[in-house]
């Protein structure tokens, strides 16, 4: 490379690395300053109005505690009267113009007195505030009010009356009226700035400045933000660290756009403020200032490049001159001269050139004379070394012969030499190969003499007990053993020189060996006795144990973790069982019993709301309990002869409702050749029908829902079949990825809306392994939006003798039973509990004792002598078990009946220590009438009344006309006819095959409009009552009303045919 090129290209290379180096220094300081700025301002903007929202909390605090001191308010929770309450309510809303609600709740959390219409009900929000305000102001979190419809927060304070808790007061404050104030203000926040909060569970409660932007819908309660800020102070909350880290964080907020930030904690209640400004606005002026420098820099870079190319060119030109002369002298122009006027370094090299080149020509020109003088002597030297390598060649010749003679004598002394050589190299070999076997086995070997005294250990001997094999040759093996090890060794070598039994030669055994370190470990050792000419040698073959002692010890401590996890699992299942049925059996028992009572539609749907919540709640415990049953092993079935026709029945009649309501057709299809009976746990089929049922009803908005039935004969056993059960819908279908894992425990289809589906995951799991435990298998084909199959079989199904008319229906007619006049003892320690059971009881003309604790109960047992004790298991002092024990020990009670009620999860050992107490049977809570009644029917005396015959149908109705048969327009009528017969038949045809509530109210409506227009009352009062059945979803009562139509319109017929006959005027 010229060196033009050179100083050009490094030149060139400083100014760009220089270049760069400046900008990116300045870039990078520009933006740390930037930053600083925008820190410092976010920082003051955030604690700002951290300080605003935290004053505004504080000030709406002091008004509630201002509140609960009110005596108007505290009269009200006092006295139940709300009425001045009410008043005082009322005259403070319009004051306070943020305030958009309040209300009083009593002690027991009702609604006392309220700014809305909701005295008396304990709304959804009421029960988290009333939970956790009796003992200071407590904040609920933001959220969308029930009653207004509007964002708000709420805050309570307790109403104490002598220092006693007597009520709570509760504000409803809108957001939009302050608090957004303060998140929206974007006073030092630029064009892109944005203030906004999230609460403890990430999600944004005050609506974002950008909620016009496309990308950025309604943000309350939806937007997610999952910043660095935002983990940042989850973290912090989670922990309850009292120091917040206060630096300024460049991330991508939830609008994807990448932002400085910090965040605030709002003290008094889990919010968190973030303050952010996107990086694009922040750091403009250092953008600006990079492409400002990134310009001076290139026209720097040009006029450099230029200056060097001009000063490169001036300095090699006299270097190039000098090149070409030199080139000339190369080819032997030693004339050549090199004269340059120039006084600066390059004249003075020319000089130095030529006066070189003139030392050079003289040098080169003595060379040529020592060169011919060297020829000649060459020549001379050459014609005396002809003559001495003659004389070479004949001494030669001479030894030649001498070395023959040596050769021979040689070779066989070479050849003893060689099998001399072959017999030691085999030796060492032999000791190589079995010192190598010796170094590199895995166990230890060491070589005693009958004194003890180590004469050989192998390089794993030196590893195990960390002595190098030099320190312990020589030295009496006992160094390798602790106390008693050692003496005990001592004494077998001993008892060994003696004579004495070896007890110890060929028999492996544990012991502890000593580490040079002084530190004990578990050893195996083997040893063994062998005879070197006269002298006795033992041979120990030691192994290191420690990592399988402690295996051992891990095992035996994971098995006795296991057990005690199993324990703790089984008492956790029967505390959860107990704890959370004991209040369900009041709030099932109570609602069904008011349910009974009431009659206004408002109340009964609120109780049938609670009874399905409850219901809910107890098959998920069931469905827990179920699967740690089958987990456990300890599920028990129970195989009767069961008709399956009379249980596919009765799934109809269970999901009928829920099909009409939402207009899906329910098709059964059982195979004519199906036994009429088989011997099944009716129970456990039932289980699993109701859930495949209920969750094809559940993923099915339109179509059918398909139950087919059928069953494979066993050839070589005719009294053996294999019954096969297909549940079918036209749903959303399993995804072919996801139906590997849709039977697995807590397992949900991934996407699924649990929100709007529900469910926990349980009800597959569960029906699998239930059809697996009764020697079936089931299976899934399904298609992502066309459907699902779950096809059941159960292999082996045994066909009874029985007939299916001998099947009896043994269950109880609750409206027809009555018991006869009896007393009975009721035993819990919760009165909730006695009361539920009392009601009952005494709708079936039974006499009740209550008992509130075991103690109690033996003296009422002993004083009034009841027929019949209902003993809850779980009391203080004297338990279920224990009263029941000294009942039956009793030999002037031990007759009576005692009836085991609890709560706890029946397990086998459980079941098998009732009967052992001497229960005579047990209801789990939470308990039914049914089976109630069902349980006492077994121990006392009952009457049944005998079932009425049903009364027929009246399938007609009298068609009432306005006129007199002499005053009827036949025209009209028989225009009506066709009308009905054109467009209302065939509509009545299509409902008899699918009912459907949009169909239904139009056919109701036609008929109404129709009974005005032609005078006819009867068909008015039809459409009415048709429709007020499909209001409350009676699908008996619609198929009932539709079965009468076609009586109404043969009668119209016969109305127009008489009055035809007898000729009347049209």
């Amino acid at each position: 490379m010229k060196i033009q090129t050179k100083m050009t290209s490094i030149v060139l290379m400083v100014i760009l690395i220089m270049g760069a180096t400046v900008i990116t220094i300045t870039a990078l300081v520009s933006q740390n300053m930037i930053k600083q700025e925008i820190s410092n301002r976010l920082e003051n903007v955030a604690a700002s109005r951290a300080h605003n929202i935290e004053t505004l909390l504080n000030e709406e605090r002091e008004l509630v505690k201002m509140l609960a001191n009110d005596q108007a308010l505290i009269k009200a929770v006092t006295t139940k009267n709300g009425v001045s309450a009410n008043e005082r309510i009322n005259s403070l809303i319009p004051v306070y113009d943020n305030i958009s609600r309040i209300r009083i709740l009593d002690k027991q959390g009702n609604v006392v007195a309220s700014s809305h219409l909701d005295i008396g009900i304990d709304i959804k929000g009421n029960a988290e505030i009333f939970a956790h305000g009796k003992e200071s102001i407590y904040i609920r979190d933001i959220h969308i009010s029930t009653m207004t419809g509007t964002i708000v927060f709420s805050i309570s304070a307790p109403i104490l009356v002598n220092g006693e808790f007597a009520g709570i007061v509760i504000t409803n404050i809108e957001a939009e009226t302050d608090l957004y104030k303060i998140t929206t203000d974007r006073t030092g926040l630029g064009k892109t700035g944005e203030i906004y909060l999230i609460n403890k569970a990430g999600y944004m409660i005050a609506p974002s400045w950008f909620v016009k932007d496309r990308f950025v819908e309604n943000t309350f309660l939806k937007q997610k933000v999952n910043s660095p800020e935002a983990r940042e102070w989850l973290e912090l909350a989670e922990k309850k660290a009292e120091i917040e880290r206060l630096e300024i964080d460049v991330y991508d907020n939830y609008r994807e756009r990448q932002v400085i930030g910090t965040h605030r904690t709002i003290q008094g209640i889990q919010w968190c403020l973030l303050a952010e400004i996107e990086v694009e606005e922040a750091l403009a002026p250092v953008n600006r200032l990079v492409r400002i420098m990134l310009l001076c820099f290139v026209i720097f870079a040009g006029v450099g490049i230029m200056l060097t190319i001009f000063i490169t060119e001036t300095i090699t030109y006299p270097i190039m001159l000098l090149h070409t002369k030199a080139q000339q002298i190369e080819q032997g122009d030693w004339d050549c001269q090199l004269t340059l006027d120039t006084k600066d370094e390059v004249g003075q090299l020319s000089k130095a050139f030529d006066r070189m080149t003139a030392r050079m020509k003289e040098s080169h020109q003595a060379l040529q004379r020592h060169r011919d003088e060297l020829e000649k002597k060459v020549a001379e030297r050459t014609a005396e070394l002809a003559q001495h390598l003659e004389t070479s060649r004949q001494q030669e010749q001479v030894i030649q012969d001498i070395a023959l003679d040596f050769e021979n004598t040689n070779e066989r002394l070479i050849l003893e030499i060689e099998e001399r050589k072959q017999a030691d190299k085999k030796l060492r070999e032999s000791e190589t190969r079995l010192r190598t076997i010796l170094e590199n086995i895995v166990d230890g070997v060491i070589t005693i003499n009958e004194q003890g005294i180590i004469e050989s250990f192998n390089r794993t001997a030196e590893q195990i007990f960390g002595y190098p094999v030099e320190e312990v040759l020589g030295k009496n093996v006992n160094i390798l053993m602790p106390e008693p090890y050692r003496s005990q060794h001592d004494n077998y070598l001993t008892n060994s020189q003696r004579g004495h039994i070896k007890k110890v030669i060929g028999v492996g055994r544990e012991l502890q060996g000593q580490h040079k370190d002084g530190s004990t470990f578990p050893v195996d050792l083997a040893v063994s006795e062998m005879w070197l000419g006269n002298q006795r040698r033992f041979v120990g073959i030691v192994r290191n144990i420690t990592e399988r002692k402690q295996t051992e010890i891990a095992l035996k401590q994971a098995k006795e973790q296991a057990e005690s996890a199993s324990r703790a699992k089984s008492e956790f299942l029967a505390n959860m069982s107990h704890e959370i049925r004991t209040p369900l059996n009041a709030v099932i028992g109570f609602s069904d019993l008011l349910s009974s009572l009431v009659t206004e539609k408002k109340p009964k749907n609120y109780l049938d709301s609670i009874q399905t919540a409850g219901k809910s709640l107890l098959t998920l415990i069931n469905d827990i309990l179920d699967l740690s049953k089958i987990e456990a092993g300890r599920l028990d079935f129970q195989y009767d002869i069961v008709n399956p026709r009379i249980i596919f029945n009765e799934l109809q009649q269970i999901f009928a409702i829920k099909i009409a309501e939402k207009q899906l057709a329910f098709i059964v299809d059982i195979d004519d050749n199906l036994p009429l009976t088989l011997m099944l746990d009716e129970t456990r089929l039932r289980q699993v029908l109701l859930n495949l049922i209920g969750n094809a009803i559940k993923f099915t908005d339109r179509g059918d829902i398909r139950l087919l039935a059928r069953k494979v004969s066993h050839t070589e056993n005719p009294s053996k079949v294999d019954f096969i059960i297909a549940v079918a819908d036209s749903g959303i279908g399993i995804p072919e990825d996801q139906q590997e894992i849709i039977f697995d425990s807590f397992r949900q289809q991934d996407g699924q809306s649990t929100r709007k589906y529900g469910g926990t995951g349980l009800g597959l799991a569960i029906s699998k392994r239930l059809v697996e435990m009764m020697n079936g298998q089931i299976s899934l084909k399904s298609t992502a939006g066309k459907g699902s199959v779950f096809e059941i079989i159960l292999q082996n199904v045994e066909v009874p003798a029985t007939n299916a008319n001998q099947v009896e229906d043994n269950a109880l007619d609750l409206q027809s039973i009555s018991f006869k006049k009896a007393c009975v003892l009721v035993v819990d320690d919760i009165e909730s509990n006695r009361t539920l059971l009392k009601e009952w009881l005494s709708q079936a003309n039974l006499d009740v004792i209550e008992a509130e604790d075991g103690q109690s109960a033996l003296f009422f047992v002993s004083e009034y002598h009841p027929n019949l004790i209902l003993m809850d298991i779980r009391m203080p002092g004297i338990d279920g078990y224990e009263a029941t024990k000294q009942i039956k020990a009793n030999p002037a009670t031990q007759e009576i009946p005692v009836i085991a009620v609890t709560a706890s999860f029946v397990t086998a050992e459980t079941q098998t220590k009732i009967e052992a107490s001497g229960f005579d049977g047990y209801l789990s809570k939470p308990v039914n009438m049914p089976q109630l009644f069902t349980e006492l029917s077994h121990h006392l005396e009952y009457t049944q009344k005998p079932a009425q015959p049903a009364a027929e149908t009246e399938a007609t109705v009298k068609l009432e006309l306005l006129k007199e048969p002499e005053t009827i327009d036949i025209l009209k009528l028989t225009l009506l006819m066709e009308t009905l017969e054109k467009d209302i038949m065939p509509v009545w045809k299509d409902l008899e095959g699918v009912i459907e509530t949009e169909i239904i109210d139009d056919f109701a409506e036609k008929l109404n409009v129709l009974g005005k227009e032609y005078n006819i009352p009867s068909f008015s009062h039809y459409g009415e009552s048709l429709r007020d059945c499909a209001a409350e979803f009676n699908i008996a009562a619609i198929q009932e009303t539709l079965a009468k139509f076609p009586a109404m319109v043969k009668q119209l017929q016969t109305i127009i045919e008489n009055v035809s006959t007898a000729s009347f005027r049209y």
